[in-house]
């Protein structure tokens, strides 16, 4: 397809391939069509910009993945994408720990502008050394449990030690070692 494609550019454009270009209305844009007749079961075709933005239909809005894109392409409507900004800032880290150690992190994100550090307050019971918002309602944690025994429960909260407040992590274990291997743990602060 792409040799075909290429060939038809070069006899449309006198053999003179560009690489970049402002299109005008009247400018041929070239297109493979589906065709099983033909030896690569696509043929060479052409469309006007004109043709393809009428084609489409004026204004479109498409999002994928939090971005935007909008317009229809011509000049007067060019393409425009907007990434949309979360409404949140977020810590997400994998945690590991052992024995009577402090929790280690292993940062896979963090856009809170806060470093963040755990401690081991308790058997089973970890904490976050830094506060994160003096609103309790705008600090979301979601926290999967992995190691190599049964946990019954588990628990994350925040609570205040002053005017911010910091996270906790509460397992009930069944008979098991303490410790955790890479548990994921995601705070979310919302503005």
């Amino acid at each position: 397809m792409l040799n075909n494609l290429t060939n038809f550019f070069n006899i449309i454009k006198g053999r003179m391939i560009r690489t970049s270009k402002t299109l005008a209305p009247t400018d041929m844009i070239p297109l493979g069509v589906v065709n099983p007749n033909y030896g690569g079961g696509y043929a060479p075709s052409s469309i006007t910009v004109a043709d393809l933005a009428a084609q489409i239909g004026g204004l479109q809005t498409v999002a994928v993945d939090g971005v935007t894109i909008t317009g229809d392409g011509t000049l007067g409507d060019p393409l425009v994408a907007t990434i949309l900004t979360p409404s949140y800032k977020v810590y997400t880290a994998l945690l590991t720990q052992t024995g009577t150690s402090n929790p280690v992190a292993i940062v896979l994100e963090n856009t809170t502008g806060i470093n963040i550090t755990w401690n081991r307050s308790a058997a089973f019971n970890y904490n976050t050394n830094e506060g994160f918002s003096s609103n309790p309602s705008k600090i979301s944690v979601l926290f999967t449990y992995q190691n190599n025994g049964n946990i019954k429960s588990f628990g994350c909260y925040t609570y205040s030690t002053g005017p911010l407040y910091k996270v906790g992590i509460d397992l009930d274990p069944t008979g098991i070692a303490e410790g955790m291997i890479k548990s994921t743990i995601e705070i979310r602060v919302y503005n």
